[in-house]
């Protein structure tokens, strides 16, 4: 008997679910979690299959975390934190909404989980858009237009609004969204 564990579910849930199923049908149940499957047979302890199921994932991650490929993520990322720090520099050289925007676009190409604005850089860029350009996080987002009235609003308004965006993610999460990209090339710049 096969065992399809919904998405979410814990593997403790689904050795306990599965458990269950076997000695219900008295029947061994077969189920694939994470890529990795597992062999229920009634009577079995959920508990023990769970520990089991943890060996197997920690012997997969160890086969595949070599010393060489874990030191060629490591120099990866060290060269992404210099590339992110090389980036954030150059916000003393923009001096123009556009300029801003394709500074925040190139951001969310060098921001990653481990590489990303430290709260002090946020504060800067933060206070940058605020004084220099008049963009504040999230800005122009509350306004509800009426249908069809956000293609009557000023490029300024709009480019205001994609920079006010594009402060919110940075703000709250490091970085710009990706879709950054798409309406910057709308915008065409």
């Amino acid at each position: 008997m096969i065992f399809e564990p919904k998405c979410g579910t814990y593997i403790s849930e689904a050795c306990e679910e599965a458990v269950l199923m076997a000695n219900l049908h008295n029947e061994s149940v077969g189920f694939t979690f994470n890529e990795l499957e597992m062999i229920v047979n009634p009577g079995d302890d959920s508990t023990k299959l769970t520990e089991e199921w943890v060996a197997k994932d920690q012997k997969r991650r160890d086969e595949y975390w070599t010393p060489e490929r874990l030191q060629k993520k490591l120099d990866k990322e060290s060269q992404d934190v210099l590339n992110l720090s090389v980036h954030y520099k150059t916000l003393s050289d923009v001096n123009s909404l556009e300029d801003l925007i394709r500074w925040f676009c190139k951001l969310e190409t060098v921001s990653f989980t481990y590489a990303s604005l430290n709260s002090e850089q946020r504060t800067t860029l933060s206070n940058k858009c605020i004084n220099e350009f008049g963009v504040y996080s999230g800005m122009n987002c509350s306004n509800i237009l009426p249908e069809g009235e956000w293609v009557l609003q000023s490029r300024e308004y709009k480019l205001k609004w994609l920079a006010g965006q594009a402060l919110e993610g940075t703000l709250s999460m490091g970085c710009p969204h990706g879709v950054i990209h798409s309406f910057a090339e709308k915008f065409e710049l």
